[in-house]
């Protein structure tokens, strides 16, 4: 009935940790850098990069500056999808 079978992926994209992994994604392609830089410059493993992209993790929030100065931004407010950069 309402439950969730073993193995089907719940829709997470409207979720605030499936829109910050769009954002990341989205950032992240257009730097130009792979998963294996990325997830070396911020110091995670690429595994928890793809769970930040999937919307099933998000990063400590000691690690969002450094995220953020990977992709060049000015703050890590820009990493943010529904609030406006300063």
């Amino acid at each position: 009935m309402g439950r969730k079978r073993l193995g089907q992926a719940r829709d997470i994209r409207g979720t605030p940790a499936g829109k910050f992994g769009a954002r990341l994604e989205q950032l992240m392609t257009a730097s130009g850098m792979t998963t294996a830089e990325f997830a070396a410059k911020v110091g995670v493993t690429e595994d928890a990069v793809r769970k930040y992209f999937r919307g099933a993790d998000v990063p400590r929030l000691d690690r969002w500056p450094r995220i953020a100065m990977a992709l060049g931004l000015r703050s890590a407010n820009e990493l943010l999808p529904d609030l406006p950069a300063e």
